[in-house]
């Protein structure tokens, strides 16, 4: 194969945490091989603090109907306090590694 200029490509992507992410690859020659080089990176805290608050904001943006003035009391409430937990959730211990989210109201 390396008559036509083709060589093998070698590399794995290595193991990583759900606190880090992998960057690449990036694809050195060295004359007789392709290495596939990657790069693990932190991911910065208030980057996925971000991403929680992104979920966190679809979750409420889903449940505004329940706070309509048309929606009975009993229904309202329940999803009042299940929106107030929503709205806690960055005051959790672990946040934002570690995020218990509340249960949805049936």
């Amino acid at each position: 194969l390396e008559a036509f200029g083709l060589y093998p490509i070698v590399g794995d992507e290595p193991t990583h945490t759900d606190r880090e992410r992998i960057a690449g690859p990036q694809y050195v020659f060295d004359g007789a091989q392709v290495n596939r080089v990657f790069t693990v990176e932190v991911i910065p805290d208030a980057e996925k603090a971000g991403q929680v608050r992104a979920e966190r904001n679809d979750k409420l943006a889903a449940t505004d109907w329940t706070q309509g003035k048309d929606i009975p009391d009993n229904i309202s409430s329940k999803w009042a306090a299940y929106r107030q937990a929503l709205r806690d959730v960055p005051a959790q211990a672990g946040f934002p590694w570690d995020v218990q989210w509340p249960t949805q109201p049936e």
